[in-house]
């Protein structure tokens, strides 16, 4: 949560109106004490200017600024004056609070975050953005770019693509599965629909959606079955083409013709593609000297493409620049499934994981250099990272620090705890709990029949004539003790299950109920109630709701106290006379 963005946007504008229990209005101090012009604030270790606040003001998203930038021309004095005291005070409290702990260094160190991993992010991010800024695409290049591809840019063809499959019965005799699809081919020219056909005789699963592999477009396709598209019209099947393990018949419907590019259209596209092709080719240049730190695990090729088939999926496949990555994460970020065998990928794709892993290794690479670089650009650039990021790590420091305050305000609350766990006592008690045994029956050739003798035997063990686990072993299944159970713990039963739960009252037996192919029946031994809890017994719960439920104001007295306590004070005057129009 930042101090700026989360609850301390509104906290001042709270003080201001917020109430405690006994003592009404609580409000920070403002002692009318005159302060040096050009100063909002001062308290006990520094002050705040009214640079300072105007540098703020823009960004500000405190109750009282938003207010005031509502107003037309940007709001009056009046309505100034208070937004400029929520950002004295924002700035005051990060200032005091910081000034409090012993090693700020150690604290920063300590903080659980990935400062480095988004500096270097942030980084990476402004010289890329930096270096297409500086890049220059000329309408020539366009031109150019658009005549040498114009094949590339048409619309492609599109149509939805049918097909039947039909697995040899006897490999070495291909011609018998060609005959056979060759009959099928007549049969539907004949007057019967593909779909029938493909539900009936088709060994592919497509089989189930009458035979539709889908909206495809020629490029999608693999090269030899492009071929046999390209010659099909609407509503033409082909004849048998021979595939691994057999032979198929495509249809296709919803034809669609490709359509010639236009320059226009594509002019912003083509810009971009070149400016990321320039971009890339300024990159490979800055990077032609950079040396691969020893300790670096980068693989190329065949090497790598073998590695990610290892049955040791988290080896490390990847050690750059302070990321690293293991074989199960590279498959992931490579858009790998985990039944992918890289060997048996056809080569465009393989292409694409070699690509993707190229542009991990270049962009590591690329961070080195900039982490490294002497170049006053690039010193600049790396401090405007930082910047930011270093700031949001004092903010996340002092909301830590004040979380700590308003625990050890909780704490200190000893009777206030105690009046709030008597107030909501219906939420302290022991759960309500059930003990169980579970008879499950699988099914057989005859669920029905079954069912029916779960529930004539429950009848008989109610009358005392059975036990449930005489009844288990007279018709099967097995009986499964659960002993005690808390209600909420038995998520896993089905809702009619449950609902008989709630319903009884004393012991008794479930009517049976079918789930996964079994049928279960529920014997309830016995019911223990809620009870009231004792307060020692769920102190540390009591103490954690109690901070949830007054988060807010506890903020407010954190914040109240440690401004009272520096005292804060603020000069509405200088910031009236700071505002007023200059002669």
């Amino acid at each position: 949560m930042s101090i700026r963005t989360g609850v301390f946007t509104s906290v001042f504008f709270l003080l201001l109106t917020a109430c405690d229990e006994t003592t009404g209005p609580v409000t920070p101090g403002s002692a009318p004490v005159k302060l040096a012009d050009g100063i909002a604030a001062s308290y006990t270790t520094g002050s705040v200017r009214l640079e300072q606040i105007e540098a703020e003001f823009a960004r500000s998203r405190t109750p009282a600024c938003i207010s005031a930038k509502s107003n037309p021309g940007g709001g009056s004095v009046d309505t100034l004056v208070p937004c400029y005291r929520e950002i004295a005070e924002a700035i005051a409290i990060e200032d005091i609070v910081l000034a409090d702990m012993p090693d700020l260094e150690q604290a920063l160190a300590e903080l659980d975050d990935n400062f480095v991993e988004q500096r270097n992010a942030v980084l990476l991010n402004s010289f890329l953005r930096q270096l297409a800024e500086q890049i220059e695409v000329t309408d020539a290049e366009i031109e150019q770019f658009f005549n040498e591809h114009t094949e590339d840019l048409r619309s492609p063809r599109r149509f939805s693509l049918y097909n039947i499959f039909r697995r040899h019965r006897n490999p070495d005799k291909p011609e018998e599965t060609v005959n056979f699809l060759l009959g099928l081919k007549s049969r539907i020219e004949t007057g019967e629909t593909f779909a029938s056909i493909a539900r009936e005789h088709s060994d592919s699963e497509t089989r189930l959606r009458d035979g539709m592999v889908g909206s495809l477009t020629e490029q999608q396709l693999p090269q030899r079955l492009r071929e046999y598209t390209a010659e099909l019209r609407n509503g033409e099947i082909s004849e048998p083409i021979m595939v691994n393990g057999g032979a198929i018949l495509i249809k296709i419907e919803g034809d669609t013709p490709a359509t010639e590019p236009d320059l226009e259209r594509h002019r912003s596209a083509i810009s971009n593609r070149l400016t990321e092709e320039k971009s890339q080719a300024a990159i490979d240049m800055r990077l032609v000297d950079q040396q691969i730190p020893e300790d670096a695990i980068i693989y190329a090729g065949e090497e790598l493409l073998t590695r990610l088939d290892a049955e040791d999926v988290y080896q490390l496949v990847f050690d750059l620049g302070g990321q690293q990555l293991t074989i199960a994460e590279f498959r992931r970020m490579a858009g790998l499934q985990n039944t992918d065998v890289v060997a048996e990928l056809d080569e465009d794709r393989r292409n694409i994981v070699l690509e993707s892993y190229k542009n991990l290794q270049r962009r590591r690479l690329l961070l080195i250099n900039l982490l490294d670089s002497q170049d006053a650009a690039i010193i600049k650039l790396r401090e405007q990272a930082e910047k930011p990021l270093k700031k949001e790590r004092l903010i996340s420091l002092v909301d830590k620090q004040l979380q700590l305050y308003m625990w050890q305000s909780v704490d200190r609350k000893t009777s206030a705890l105690e009046r709030f766990f008597n107030d909501n006592s219906h939420h302290y008690q022991s759960p309500l709990k059930f003990k169980l045994q579970v008879w499950h029956l699988p099914f057989d050739n005859n669920p029905s029949k079954q069912l029916v003798a779960m529930e004539l035997l429950r009848i008989e063990i109610e009358q005392g004539e059975q036990t449930l686990a005489s009844a288990a072993e007279e018709l099967g299944g097995s009986v499964e003790d659960l002993g005690w159970r808390e209600f909420t713990e038995l998520s896993d039963l089905p809702q009619k299950a449950r609902s008989y739960l709630l319903q009884a009252t004393t012991g008794g037996y479930s009517i049976p109920y079918q789930q996964d192919d079994t049928i279960h029946m529920i014997w309830l031994e016995n019911r223990q109630e809620p009870g009231a809890l004792e307060y020692d017994s769920v102190k540390e719960r009591v103490r954690e709701d109690y901070y949830t439920r007054f988060e807010r104001r506890l903020y407010l007295e954190a914040v109240e106290q440690r401004l009272d306590a520096a005292n804060f004070v603020f000069s509405a005057d200088n910031v009236g006379r700071w505002l007023l129009p200059k002669p």
